[in-house]
């Protein structure tokens, strides 16, 4: 039987399935018109976007979450109509922005927070009509901008980065964050060593997260109590897993959807109590899950490491 097997043909077992079975080609959950995306979800009108969701007619953009036309972007988060932005966060009809929060209206800017028309600047903060970090008369600004965009963008992020390296700015950049450390992190508690994680808690070294919560070395959207795993989304209570969606309660899974009680599985969708893409009942499920659980910790082969 299947439970009575080594540890050392389990993992050859899961390496040979995860060779031979089927998996798709590209992940997308519930969108619209987003046929040449990947890693996209609740989304609609999306061309050559990767890794994001909750966001529509956008373009050649990754990691866009909540944002609307926006094209060349990366790393965005509740903005609109964008144009090669970085790193931005609730910002509105503005082109090359980096690394700014709540910006309008502005060209070429980096770390601005709360600007609004704005060109060429670097570390304001609440300003409004400045041109290379000074204040200009509205009519002024207005005209410089008009003569500005004729020049190459290259010339111009030449110029601001000059202005940028004569302004002091903060070592890391956290938003409504309390007890974190890491760096762009946004409305986040109790984060040890993250990256890139939004809208989460209690977790440690994770990157490239959405609404996660205790969770530790992972890179999930909206996970809880996951461990060592990497792309996926709505997945409760799994370890060491790849390319995981609302799976529960299971370990060493690739490309598995839906299911739940399941161990070292691959391309499986809404199956239950399944072990080396075998059925097996529940009692003899879980015996066989704890002895392969503890024999695998034994080896310190409890990780990703059965995935190379």
């Amino acid at each position: 039987m299947l439970f009575m097997i080594s540890p050392d043909k389990f993992i050859q077992r899961f390496r040979e399935l995860r060779m031979t079975a089927p998996k798709v080609a590209l992940r997308q959950r519930e969108n619209e018109n987003c046929d040449y995306t990947h890693l996209i979800a609740f989304s609609k009108n999306l061309y050559y976007c990767f890794d994001g969701g909750y966001s529509e007619d956008s373009y050649y953009s990754q990691h866009i979450i909540r944002s609307r036309n926006c094209i060349d972007c990366s790393y965005i988060i509740d903005s609109e109509l964008c144009y090669e932005c970085l790193d931005c966060t609730q910002c509105y009809e503005s082109t090359y922005l980096w690394d700014c929060t709540r910006v309008r209206d502005s060209n070429f800017c980096y770390d601005c927070i709360d600007c609004s028309f704005c060109f060429g600047c670097s570390g304001l903060r609440k300003k409004k009509y400045y041109l290379w970090n000074k204040p200009v008369q509205p009519h002024v600004y207005e005209e410089e901008v008009l003569k500005l965009k004729q020049f190459s963008p290259a010339l111009l992020f030449k110029k601001l980065l000059a202005i940028k390296e004569s302004v002091p700015h903060g070592a890391v950049h956290q938003l409504n964050c309390e007890n974190s450390t890491g760096d762009f992190l946004i409305s986040g508690h109790n984060l040890h060593e993250c990256f890139d994680v939004f809208e989460s808690e209690d977790c440690g070294y994770v990157t490239s997260a959405l609404g996660c919560r205790d969770t530790w070395d992972c890179l999930l959207f909206r996970g809880e109590l996951c461990y060592e795993c990497v792309e996926g989304g709505g997945n409760y209570n799994v370890d060491c897993s790849v390319n995981i969606t609302d799976c529960r309660d299971s370990a060493f899974l690739d490309h598995c959807f839906s299911s739940r009680n399941c161990f070292g599985c691959c391309s499986l969708q809404k199956k239950e109590f399944y072990f080396l893409n075998e059925p097996l009942s529940p009692s003899v499920w879980h015996s066989t899950v704890l002895e392969f659980t503890a024999a695998l910790k034994k080896e310190n082969l409890y990780n990703l490491s059965l995935f190379l």
